[in-house]
């Protein structure tokens, strides 16, 4: 019996790329490649879990940037989304692997920029 070798065009690593595409865009500012703000982060979560799993979609309502003024409200919003993208609740709400593997991405991301911001608004205080 011959090895299986997975061609890199196969459609069995599709959706691992279009997954790729999908967690960079929202990520990562398209020409520079830098990481977005936790605000752009959060405004844009529910448009990329929609794109990915309307289940995930239904946790998360959109935001404006009027929901996201304060440190407090930027906080409690942070919060919130981490809550829906936990890869442990992810996992114990019984999610596909992509999704979960969507949910981990997003909380490395959330967390991230919540460093930055966190530090940020610290030393402007």
């Amino acid at each position: 019996m011959g090895k299986k070798v997975i061609d890199k065009d196969s459609s069995l690593t599709k959706p691992v790329r279009d997954l790729d595409i999908l967690l960079d865009t929202w990520e990562y500012h398209k020409d520079t490649k830098i990481r977005r703000g936790l605000r752009s982060l959060l405004l844009n979560l529910h448009g990329a879990l929609f794109s990915w799993s309307q289940d995930l979609a239904s946790a998360w309502c959109s935001l404006g940037l009027s929901d996201l003024i304060s440190y407090g409200a930027v906080r409690k919003k942070y919060r919130e989304a981490i809550l829906v993208v936990h890869p442990d609740r992810s996992l114990h709400r019984g999610d596909s692997q992509q999704q979960q593997l969507v949910c981990k991405r997003m909380f490395a991301a959330l967390n991230a920029a919540w460093k930055v911001f966190n530090e940020t608004e610290k030393s402007a205080n």
